[in-house]
């Protein structure tokens, strides 16, 4: 099963005229741990409409963290991807290892809380684009 975030709009509109960015998250419901208990393989599906390079105002990244509770301690890890030149508006898998904090990954439960974020800033004013995930997966 898939966890998917909705679809997020930005619009602008001038007269008649009018331009919108879309993005879309969904992180797959199980995640590996690696073999050293240390980083735990979340993978998923993105989406975001095509935006300029970033020297030309274009900016898209997901970010997100893993939370695992066991016993007495949490489990915490952190991930980011610059996907600003993979904006394209078609769907694209993407795999990241994240890093746990100070304990080792157990396995079982885990909370991923994760977002998309894309933006044009080649037109004025800027059009922004985001959608998010809070979900409970299951580390193996």
């Amino acid at each position: 099963m898939l966890f998917v975030a909705g679809l997020a709009l930005a619009l602008i509109s001038s007269g008649q005229a009018s331009a919108q960015l879309t993005a879309t998250l969904a992180i797959d419901n199980t995640a590996t741990i690696t073999r050293d208990r240390i980083e735990v393989i979340v993978t998923g599906r993105y989406s975001c409409s095509p935006i300029p390079s970033e020297d030309l105002g274009g900016f898209a990244g997901i970010n997100g963290n893993v939370i695992e509770a066991s016993a007495r301690q949490t489990a915490f890890g952190s991930f980011f991807l610059d996907v600003t030149t993979t904006c394209d508006g078609v769907e694209h898998t993407f795999t990241v290892n994240v890093p746990t904090n100070f304990i080792p990954w157990h396995g079982g439960l885990a909370r991923v809380m994760g977002s998309i974020f894309a933006s044009d800033c080649s037109v004025i004013p800027c059009l922004f684009a985001s959608a998010s995930v809070d979900e409970t997966i299951r580390l193996h």
